[in-house]
């Protein structure tokens, strides 16, 4: 019992407090908290909604239409008949009996159409009742509205299309062979230029005007869903779809917004809907009843605001089941002093909204836990983390005793993402591989109808890192690349240089080459060329004598011979096609087997089979040349020798050629009358890098070792 204002109040069982043994009171801020010995803690507060029950004198708890008629008494239809109450939910009397009743409706003459589940259209005028029997004269059973247009009656059946009614018959009927989308007909409306709102269920929303031609809104241009479970027009023309899984869509000028619950909505699926009269749109779901503000919705649609706002009413708020009537789109209405009525499936729910106040009190938000990898870890206000911990969760809760399951949840991390995430009832969120850095971890709360708790939750959170994700390591690794990128570039720079100087070198090593070919021309040909006019000369002094003639024309075709000889070796040096050490060796064999050919000294040659690719320069290969060519003119003129061999070593650092002769040897104290031939050899085995060896050999004969070697480069 409360006393209050020197009134005694009872509470019991009966009062919808779930059992009598009261264990304890409490009062805090004008409200009443009472603990129960088996139903729990409990809130005693004046609400802003009232109950009506079979308690209260109802014929079912099962409520299924409710209905204002012209004259404004309130009707409700019930699985077991039709009852008239009053605005504060008293029955007054009751219509019928015995019937499921899903819609109401009055056509102009008074006369109430009452549209059944089962059973076809009942029509009620002063006691007296016709029916309109389902199968027989409807096609169907389950009729689940009816709506009164010009002199005639709309009923939407399910299964058989849209029936005209007019003078107790059935004068017409349109259904899908006339081209409406769907035989379900799951509402009824009409706007104020007098189409007819046809909401289907699975074929979208059918507009018909006067003369019955259709007008088709669904999935295929623009609705979310096809399921429509009511319709109605604004005081603007606006045209309003609630549908079973689409969310709200409002369709003005044919441009169709879509809301949902991702926009702010409380849920997709909508049984019914209807404005009051302050503007704010009532809408009935299997989990409550909520409301948006009408210019919410409007501005969203027009793109002012990204998300609307919802209050929803729910057990807590006193309701004996959150279960909203469906199948028909009379599941909710607005009384004439402003009270909204809800059809349940436990009773006749009536709110009032001009109680409802915003509750004084604050949520507090609590960090419950957190694991690192799985693992339970110990905290206060701050945290590290070891590098190895790539798992965080964190769970948190808040308390309202008020209002406990319809708490929604918003969380950041800062430092990571600064953006608020929001979660519905679940109070937890875990994080993979958090980078290494400082971060703080915030989280609050609110109920699904107040604004969110100033009282929020934090922590700070210190991810340690890797060494070498450390700044030191970092910066050790930046100026080792530093370092790495000039020696780089040092090193390419030096590698340009050294092309550039090779390059410059073997241009110089060419027009050296150029400079001694013009040399060799000049001095060679120029002296055998002399030689040869000097012998002309001679021939013609002494023409008369025919032997001498015939001496000096052979020393003129010999001299001739020694030109072209000449002519050859420098075409052949200067020829880059031969800058490759196999034609460079057989270019020596076969200018030695010719040289020795005309002698009578016996020449053998041993080669290698297989001569590798090597490039040759120019310079080597003339100098090269030009030490063997000396070298056997040495052993043609001053060695008297018989047998000749020359054997070429090819080598992986370089080549060796030996010349052997059996001749009678060299005798270095009287070396002074061809001491230049040597002395040259010498020389041009000098500027190639090369080297040269001569030596007797017993029992007798000279042998010439000239080597090459490829560490100078002499191979290109």
């Amino acid at each position: 019992m409360v006393i209050h204002n020197n009134k005694l109040y009872q509470f019991h069982k009966q009062s919808k407090i779930p059992e009598n043994h009261i264990t304890g009171i409490f009062i805090t801020n004008n409200e009443i908290w009472f603990a129960t010995k088996l139903g729990g803690l409990h809130l005693l507060n004046k609400s802003m909604l009232s109950v009506i029950t079979k308690n209260d004198g109802l014929p079912s708890d099962y409520i299924q239409s409710i209905y204002r008629t012209k004259d404004n008494r309130i009707l409700c239809g019930t699985d077991n008949g039709i009852i008239e109450i009053d605005k504060n939910g008293k029955v007054i009397k009751t219509l019928i009996k015995g019937i499921s009743v899903m819609f109401l409706s009055e056509d102009s003459k008074g006369n109430l159409f009452a549209a059944t589940k089962d059973d076809g259209v009942y029509i009620l005028r002063n006691g007296k009742v016709k029916h309109l029997k389902g199968k027989d004269e409807l096609g169907v059973n389950y009729i689940r509205s009816v709506l009164k247009y010009k002199d005639k009656m709309l009923i939407g059946t399910d299964g058989n299309g849209l029936l005209i009614y007019k003078d107790g018959a059935i004068i017409n009927k349109i259904s899908v062979e006339k081209g409406l989308s769907s035989r379900f007909i799951s509402s009824l409306n009409k706007t104020k230029t007098g189409k007819i709102l046809t909401g289907t269920s699975g074929g979208g929303l059918n507009i018909l005007d006067s003369s019955y031609s259709i007008k088709i809104i669904s999935k295929n241009n623009g609705l979310l869903e096809d399921l429509i479970t009511s319709v109605q027009e604004d005081e603007k023309g606006v045209i309003w779809v609630t549908t079973n899984g689409g969310g709200v869509s409002r369709i003005e000028n044919d441009n169709i917004i879509n809301i949902t619950e991702k926009d702010g909505l409380y849920k997709n699926s909508i049984y019914a809907g209807v404005i009051d009269k302050q503007k704010r749109f009532w809408f009935t779901t299997e989990k409550g009843v909520f409301y948006v503000k009408k210019d919410e919705l409007d501005s969203f649609a027009e793109g002012k605001i990204n998300k609307i706002k919802t209050f929803i009413y729910r057990k807590n708020d006193g309701m004996l089941s959150e279960k909203s009537m469906s199948g028909t789109s009379q599941g909710i209405m607005v009384s004439e002093e402003g009270n909204v009525f809800v059809a349940t499936f436990k009773g006749l729910v009536i709110i009032n909204p001009k109680k409802e106040t915003k509750p004084k009190h604050d949520i507090f938000v609590y960090i419950d836990e957190i694991k690192a990898n799985d693992s339970l870890i110990n905290y206060e206000k701050n945290i590290v983390l070891e590098p190895n911990i790539d798992k965080l969760e964190l769970n948190f809760s808040a308390v309202d005793y008020r209002n406990p399951n319809g708490i929604i949840y918003k969380y950041q991390m800062v430092g990571l993402n600064n953006r608020w995430v929001t979660r519905k009832s679940k109070g937890s969120v875990a994080y993979f591989d958090l980078p290494p850095g400082k971060y703080t971890f915030k989280v609050t709360a609110k109920t699904d109808r107040y604004d969110w708790s100033k009282k929020e939750a934090s922590l700070n959170i210190i991810k340690l890192p890797y060494f070498w994700q450390t700044y030191i390591f970092n910066i050790s690794i930046s100026i080792a690349l530093i370092l790495l990128l000039i020696f780089s570039i040092k090193y390419l720079s030096t590698r340009k240089l050294k092309n550039r100087l090779l390059k410059l070198e073997a241009e110089h090593a060419l027009e050296r080459e150029r400079m001694r070919i013009s040399k060799d021309m000049h001095d060679d040909l120029g002296s055998i060329l002399t030689k040869i006019n000097l012998l002309s000369e001679i021939a013609k002094r002494d023409k008369g004598d025919s032997n001498k003639l015939d001496l000096n024309l052979e020393k003129i075709s010999s001299a001739g011979r020694e030109v072209a000889e000449t002519m050859d070796e420098i075409v052949w040096a200067v020829n880059p096609r031969n800058d490759n050490l196999e034609d460079m060796l057989g270019y020596i064999a076969e200018n030695a087997e010719e040289y020795f050919a005309l002698t009578n000294i016996n020449f053998k040659i041993k080669i290698p089979e297989e001569i590798p690719e090597h490039k040759i320069k120019t310079e080597v290969r003339h100098n090269l040349f030009m030490t063997i060519k000396e070298s056997f003119n040495n052993i043609i003129k001053h060695s008297s020798a018989e047998n000749v061999e020359m054997e070429i070593n090819i080598y992986s650092h370089g080549v060796t050629i030996k010349i052997k002769d059996n001749g009678k040897g060299i005798d270095f104290n009287k070396i002074g009358k061809y001491s230049n031939g040597i002395k040259n050899m010498k020389n041009r085995m000098d500027e190639i890098g090369g080297s040269l060896i001569i030596e007797n050999i017993k029992p007798s004969g000279v042998e010439t070792i000239i080597k090459i070697s490829n560490k100078n480069h002499t191979f290109v």
